[in-house]
């Protein structure tokens, strides 16, 4: 017993209590729009691939940015405060192998986040470039 995660119970606890009081429904209303608006604006950003599927999606979204280094992405994310993580082929190999992608970047917008964070969000992937190394 003395291994029991009692702090994890609690944090459980108090998150559902939270989520209640918000109320579920309420929660689902404000980030249906804000994950839309992610989904959408990632899709018109140059070189990246929204790779959700299906007539129902959930909060987390994932994407790849063809042509790019994932470091580099991480970098940039990393330098903007903004947290996201990440999923690799081997983890998904069927998956992934059918989109022809070797990683993505998964983010989840939530009741915490506002519009102008979603369109920071956008921008920042949108402004990462490709790093070219020459040698002599």
């Amino acid at each position: 017993m003395w291994e029991f995660p009692y702090a994890s119970v609690i944090g459980l606890a108090e998150a559902i209590r939270y989520a209640n009081d918000i109320g579920v429904q309420n929660i689902y209303d404000y980030n249906k729009p804000l994950v839309k608006k992610l989904r959408e604006g990632l899709s018109s950003v140059a070189g990246a691939q929204v790779l959700d599927r299906g007539s129902q999606v959930s909060n987390i979204v994932t994407f790849h940015k063809q042509g790019f280094e994932l470091s580099n992405i991480e970098q940039v994310l990393g330098n903007n405060n903004v947290y996201y993580s990440v999923s690799l082929k081997q983890n998904a190999i069927i998956d992934f192998t059918r989109k022809g992608v070797d990683w993505a970047i998964r983010l989840s917008p939530h009741y915490f986040n506002t519009e102008k964070e979603i369109e920071s969000i956008v921008d920042i992937i949108a402004s990462i470039k490709k790093r070219y190394l020459f040698f002599d």
